[in-house]
């Protein structure tokens, strides 16, 4: 984050080539453009280096995100988070379910559908 900051205060983020837009400055708020420092927490950072693109199958999982064997068992351990292409909401989304359902198994709960946590 530090090294992220570094490159908002120059201008220019190094590592993807961003630059900040002066241009427009005078614009639209909503429409964000250029680099901003992340300053205020909760910080998550999640690496992403693989991507499907129009997947059209995959593993077959429950509503934990747990993979189903073929044979209608649950893989222990394995789990799976799959959104087509960019959509970084779905992948977030069930990483989380995955996560939490981890962390329930850790503790010992059985796994607890979203729709119950609130």
């Amino acid at each position: 984050m530090a090294r992220f900051n570094q490159f908002c205060r120059q201008g220019v983020d190094e590592d993807f080539h961003r630059e900040r837009s002066v241009s427009h400055a005078n614009c639209d708020r909503s429409f964000h453009v250029g680099l901003r420092a992340i300053t205020h927490a909760p910080f998550i950072a999640v690496p992403f280096n693989r991507t499907y693109l129009a997947t059209k199958g995959g593993p077959r999982t429950d509503e934990f995100g747990r993979v189903v064997h073929q044979n209608g068992a649950i893989i222990p351990g394995l789990f799976c988070a799959v959104g087509a292409g960019t959509t970084l909401g779905p992948n977030l989304t069930w990483g989380y379910i995955c996560g939490r359902t981890l962390a329930e198994q850790a503790r010992g709960e059985p796994p607890t559908p979203l729709a119950e946590e609130a």
